[in-house]
């Protein structure tokens, strides 16, 4: 994921994410979100510019899993099989993942 990271869209990198979680197992995904949840979430750091830094943070980080939970329930798999936090889409923009690719 690391070299990924630098050069895949982060559609693709959130995909690759998600294919990782599904397909490969890993020993512990909250370690694997941990490392890479800033450059999954980063194009949402755009749609929301102006929010204080924190927030904006949390906010983007939810955006985040809420898209990559769209591409594991399409597995039939969700986050919480993951052991990885669950979020709701209350409030949020989605992003437009065609603009920021």
């Amino acid at each position: 994921m690391t070299e990924t990271a630098f050069t895949a869209s982060l559609s693709q990198l959130r995909h690759m994410f998600a294919t990782i979680l599904l397909f490969c197992n890993p020993s512990s995904p909250v370690t694997l979100w941990d490392i890479f949840k800033k450059q999954l979430s980063e194009d949402f750091y755009y749609q929301l510019y102006g929010d204080e830094r924190t927030t904006l943070d949390n906010r983007c980080t939810e955006m985040a899993l809420i898209e990559i939970n769209k591409i594991l329930t399409q597995h039939k798999r969700t986050l919480t099989d993951f052991e990885l936090p669950e979020s709701t889409p209350t409030e949020l923009p989605m992003a437009d993942n065609d603009n920021y690719d």
